[in-house]
């Protein structure tokens, strides 16, 4: 939704409130991040390959664009209580539902323990959104630089051992004394 060379006029006509105007950002948002929730909710290969890339996409995904609209949403929504809700429905649902499913799948193929999957995407995205913020939006790579790969292979790793169904080691079956 690209507004340059758009009178305030112009503006105002199509959206009176400035609420309306946050509202059809994030409503455009969530319409072009479409195919990018889709991806995020198929597992893509084993269980700890699987939560990488998608924690890498994730982090990519704040490059992109995504950063922004958090930036704008967290901003708005913790100043203006009618945004909050869009926000929420808006921006961060579709991406903790996405992250839930892509869980759903790998505690469907037994890659992963049966647990509440909505609060294992929430206790998977949140760091991630966090650390992007800090780095990017915050400008915290300035003075407090991460290593965002180290960061989200740590992060990985360290689901993929609390969430991750362990797998016994078949045992040899003894032949019988003849």
């Amino acid at each position: 939704m690209g507004c340059r060379g758009v009178s305030v006029a112009t503006l105002r006509h199509y959206f009176p409130r400035r609420e309306d105007l946050i509202f059809a950002v994030m409503s455009e948002n969530l319409a072009d991040a479409r195919p990018h929730l889709a991806h995020a909710a198929e597992p893509h290969g084993p269980f700890a390959a699987s939560i990488r890339e998608l924690l890498g996409y994730i982090a990519f995904g704040f490059t992109q664009g995504v950063g922004d609209i958090y930036t704008v949403g967290l901003t708005e929504g913790l100043r203006e209580p009618t945004v909050r809700p869009g926000f929420v429905n808006l921006v961060l649902e579709p991406s903790i539902d996405a992250v839930r499913r892509r869980l759903d799948a790998h505690v469907a193929m037994k890659h992963m323990r049966e647990v509440d999957t909505r609060h294992a995407a929430l206790s998977l995205l949140s760091p991630v959104v966090l650390l992007m913020l800090h780095q990017r939006e915050l400008g915290g790579s300035v003075d407090h630089p991460g290593d965002v790969d180290r960061f989200l292979d740590d992060h990985a790793g360290g689901f993929v051992r609390a969430y991750g169904r362990t797998v016994a080691a078949p045992t040899r079956q003894r032949s019988a004394p003849a």
